[in-house]
């Protein structure tokens, strides 16, 4: 919460000679928190493993028969209800259940009416599950930078994607994106007569992003040499020292 988040901003601020955010939207909420703006603020987002999340033995939606249901899946580690229960909820009550099937994969503890859920799986099981589904829905409303959307993503699966935080950043077509729960039903049905459509999506790849950390650790580097490293009192270390054994206390409480 807002403390551990003052805590770690306190600990950079103190310590860290270059600062690295996962998205422009992240950034910009840690700047509003009271980050100040140093030369060295850097965004690098996350990237996939193509080794697990792949196009590999993707189904094969051509071949699929008119009168089959339309498989979503929704997937997702935490149970926090920011991660799309609003939007899970009103698909159980209003989705057309005769046309689709949503299967929910994840800790949330919900008896649904009509969606179908099941416990967390690991990533080489979430990937051959999304790739034989036909849409993907992530509803997610605050994210960093999304390690579930992109790999969603990297399946070849449209991925119909709530409209907020840094999930704008990644999916760059408003085909897929939806504001309120109430446009949702209309994406849905507008996708499933677009299954093997293109969509534009924002991703980098392992090698891009390794390659962004290199250069701006390098240009770190560069300023360390040319100026003073940053140095701490006596009093600023142990206020940090404090700080850090607070941090791993709320972290494992």
């Amino acid at each position: 919460g807002r403390i551990l988040d003052f805590l770690i901003q306190q600990f950079n601020q103190k310590i860290s000679d270059g600062v690295i955010f996962q998205s422009r939207w992240s950034m910009k909420e840690n700047v509003s928190i009271g980050y100040s703006k140093g030369k060295f603020f850097k965004v690098i987002p996350n990237a996939v493993d193509v080794n697990i999340f792949n196009k590999k033995n993707r189904k094969n939606r051509k071949n699929q028969k008119k009168k089959k249901k339309i498989k979503i899946v929704f997937a997702s580690w935490s149970n926090n209800p920011t991660k799309g229960l609003s939007a899970l909820k009103y698909l159980d009550a209003n989705l057309d259940f005769g046309k689709y099937n949503l299967d929910v994969y994840g800790n949330f503890n919900i008896n649904f009416k009509n969606i179908s859920s099941y416990g967390p799986k690991n990533p080489n099981e979430l990937s051959n599950i999304i790739k034989k589904s036909d849409i993907f829905l992530f509803a997610s409303k605050r994210e960093a930078y999304s390690n579930m959307l992109i790999e969603a993503i990297a399946t070849g699966v449209p991925v119909i994607t709530l409209k907020s935080s840094s999930n704008i950043e990644i999916v760059k077509d408003n085909r897929l994106l939806f504001s309120s729960n109430s446009q949702l039903i209309k994406k849905i049905n507008n996708i499933s007569k677009n299954l093997n459509g293109k969509f534009k999506y924002k991703v980098f790849s392992l090698k891009e992003i390794a390659e962004m950390y290199v250069q701006f650790s390098k240009n770190v580097v560069d300023s360390l040499n040319k100026n003073k490293i940053k140095k701490i009192n006596f009093i600023d270390f142990c206020k940090l020292f404090i700080i850090y054994y607070l941090v791993k206390i709320i972290l494992f409480l």
